[in-house]
C-alpha cells in the first residue's frame, strides 16, 4: 500500500454508546478482515479498487469518531465519511426517538437502561447479503467462521494491522472463485455466488459507497436461494436495516 493517509472526525449528539458497537462487530467479525479490541474497531476496506486499512476509535470528550485510513482507499475519504455515518448510525435524532419509543411501557425500561444503543449499519452492504446467505441455519460464530474461509480462500491479501490480513472478496472473486469444500452446503454455495455474479455484471442496482438504492430487496428476491422459501434474507428487519441504511424500518 502507498503511504496515503486521511482521518475524519465523525460527530455525533449523545447519547451513544460504543461499547454496545464493539461488542456487537466483534462478535460478527470476519477473521482476518477485520479486529474489534475494547478501544476500536479496524478492517481491511476497498473504495473504487483502492485498498486500505481503516481504524476507528471514540474522542468521548469531544462526542466524536476518530478514524484514520491508511492506503490508497484515503484518497476517498468523503466516500468513508458517508459510510461510517452510517455503520454508526451517527445522525440518528435520539431524542425524538425515545420521545416515541418511552410510550411503551416495555421498550421504556429498556431505554432508561441502555439509552445510547443505536442501530448498527455495516461499512460493506455486500458483505451484509453474503453474510445473511452464508449464515443461513448456523450459529453467528460459524458463519464469521465461514466468511473468514471465503476471504482466505478468494480475498486479495494486504499488509498492515497485525491480523489483518485480506480484504474480503468483490463480488466478482466470489462469483469466479472456487467455493467447494469450504464448509457450507453445495446450494448455499451457488447461492452466494450467483447473488456475487449478478452484483458483479451490474444486473442489481447495487449501491456500497453509502447511498441507498431503490429496488434491491426486490432484484435479491429473484435470485435462487433468495427467493420463495428464502425471503426472511431479503425482507428480515437486521438484514434490512443493515445492507440498505434502513435504521428506521421497524417504526
Amino acid at each position: 500500500m502507498r503511504a496515503d493517509k486521511s482521518k475524519l472526525t465523525l460527530g455525533y449528539a449523545p447519547p451513544f454508546d460504543w461499547s454496545f458497537f464493539l461488542h456487537y462487530f466483534s462478535t460478527r467479525s470476519t477473521p482476518g478482515v477485520e479486529i474489534v479490541t475494547e478501544e476500536r474497531y479496524a478492517r481491511a476496506i476497498v473504495i473504487d479498487g483502492r485498498i486500505g486499512i481503516l481504524v476507528v476509535e471514540h474522542d468521548v470528550a469531544n462526542r466524536r469518531l476518530v478514524a484514520v485510513i491508511q492506503g490508497e482507499a484515503a484518497r476517498h475519504a468523503q466516500a468513508a465519511q458517508r459510510r461510517l455515518r452510517r455503520m454508526f448510525d451517527l445522525d440518528a435524532d435520539m431524542d425524538a426517538i425515545h420521545a416515541v419509543l418511552i410510550r411503551d411501557s416495555r421498550l421504556a425500561r429498556h431505554i432508561m437502561a441502555s439509552p445510547g444503543i443505536r442501530v448498527p449499519g455495516a461499512w460493506s452492504a455486500f458483505e451484509v447479503i453474503a453474510r445473511a446467505i452464508v449464515g443461513q441455519q448456523v450459529s453467528v460464530k460459524a458463519a464469521s467462521t465461514l466468511m473468514g474461509r471465503i476471504a482466505g480462500r478468494l480475498g486479495t491479501p494486504i499488509k498492515g494491522i497485525d491480523g489483518i490480513r485480506r480484504q474480503f472478496p468483490t463480488p466478482r472473486q466470489i462469483a469466479m472463485g472456487d467455493l467447494s469444500d469450504i464448509g457450507m452446503p453445495g446450494k448455499r454455495a451457488q447461492a452466494l455466488q450467483n447473488v456475487a455474479n449478478v452484483i458483479a455484471n451490474g444486473q442489481i442496482p447495487f449501491c456500497d459507497l453509502g447511498h441507498i438504492v431503490e429496488g434491491v430487496k426486490e432484484a435479491l428476491l429473484e435470485q435462487p436461494g433468495i427467493g420463495p422459501g428464502r425471503r426472511s434474507i431479503s425482507h428480515s428487519a437486521p438484514c434490512g436495516m443493515r445492507m440498505l441504511g434502513r435504521a428506521r424500518i421497524w417504526f
